[in-house]
């Protein structure tokens, strides 16, 4: 009987680890089927085009074409706000006349008519489509300025780095804990403009290119259709890359260590200087946990990458080539301070999530050791 009892519970137990591992299923499941329907007519409408299109992002920091479907989204005109305005009319004339006057009026009615259409979802659509309308004039001014013109041919105005930071920072307060528009940001093509424009290290400045690491920060924090988007778009890798081509020049060398592929050195020989005070730094990590928490795969091709535990490591400051150079007199400074309190941000995020394992812990041990020996 003891042995039979023994059975049966083992049976339970099998049969709840199979229901489980099928609700597993079934929610990663739902996550693809809100990534494939990022942005329903229905509900995005009044934001998006009738057409998604798809941009390579291999040679986005040269070609620019993530410009070109951002300004080919906005282009389209939505004419659904005129059968808006006519329903709003009929139901209003409906309420002049229903016997319920007395407790709801017409003037409570118009006010609650601008509260809900002029200041609600439709004026604040239109806000949001106004500022990308004037980043996309801006970065195009931008782009022929930077293009070889001919000597007789005068050289366009550049437009102020204040205005496109703005434009960016509104977005970013309008799609901030607003899923809904933060999907039609992205349908519009929004993720490959901020993509495109971190990556332009010699047109862009860096005032502007910090509102693009925020935008993409507070795009990405908990909302899995995004994220999956940006791992579909090997994103995390881009801003790696970036993350060690913001290295001082007197690291230069110190971040083409962490490349396998010469990108961060690639980058390295541009002519603007690199981040000394680390603060670019600091928000690619924070874009990059941001990118990555919250969602089983992400974390787990972040952590398998030597990449993604090289950008820990080396704002930790352990890097074996980097310590040596150091030792030796002729090394790279230590990371700044609020570098290595993001890194070991992102670090203890990783560390305690519900998706780590005994695989993770062993990949950052040496960070580990060197927070334990030397934080």
């Amino acid at each position: 009987q003891h042995l039979h009892r023994s059975r049966r519970t083992f049976r339970g137990h099998k049969k709840e680890r199979r229901r489980r591992e099928k609700e597993v299923q079934e929610r990663e499941r739902d996550e693809a089927n809100d990534y494939t329907q990022m942005a329903s007519p229905r509900d995005m409408s009044f934001v998006t085009g009738p057409s998604l299109r798809r941009v390579d992002l291999g040679n986005r920091a040269k070609s620019w074409r993530w410009l070109g479907a951002l300004k080919d989204q906005l282009s389209y005109d939505d004419d659904s706000s005129d059968t808006d305005e006519d329903e709003s009319a009929a139901a209003a004339a409906g309420a002049e006349s229903s016997p319920n006057d007395d407790k709801f009026g017409r003037e409570d009615e118009e006010a609650l008519d601008r509260v809900f259409k002029n200041e609600g979802t439709e004026r604040t659509a239109e806000r949001m489509r106004s500022n990308l309308h004037t980043l996309a004039e801006d970065l195009t001014s931008l782009r022929r300025s930077t293009l070889t013109v001919a000597e007789d041919e005068a050289s366009p105005p550049v437009p102020p780095p204040e205005r496109m930071s703005e434009s960016i920072l509104a977005v970013r307060d309008i799609v901030r804990d607003r899923s809904d528009f933060a999907r039609a940001f992205v349908a519009l093509g929004g993720l490959d403009v901020l993509l495109g424009c971190v990556s332009e290290r010699a047109a862009l400045s860096g005032r502007v290119r910090s509102s693009c690491f925020d935008l993409l920060s507070v795009l990405s924090g908990g909302n899995v259709p995004i994220q999956l988007r940006l791992l579909d778009e090997n994103a995390v890798r881009t801003l790696a890359t970036l993350y060690f081509a913001e290295f001082p020049e007197a690291g230069a060398a110190y971040g083409a260590d962490y490349c396998d592929d010469g990108g961060a050195a690639h980058l390295g020989k541009d002519a603007r200087e690199g981040d000394d005070e680390g603060l670019l730094r600091s928000q690619i990590v924070r874009s990059i946990d941001r990118s990555v928490m919250g969602h089983a795969g992400a974390e787990s091709k972040f952590c398998r990458s030597s990449r993604g535990r090289r950008v820990i490591e080396s704002g930790l400051g352990h890097t074996p080539a980097v310590s040596t150079r150091h030792l030796l007199g002729g090394g790279a400074a230590p990371p700044p301070s609020n570098l290595k309190r993001r890194c070991l941000s992102l670090l203890q995020d990783l560390l305690t999530s519900r998706f780590a394992d005994r695989t993770r812990f062993e990949s950052f041990g040496p960070a580990l050791t060197h927070v334990a020996l030397r934080l």
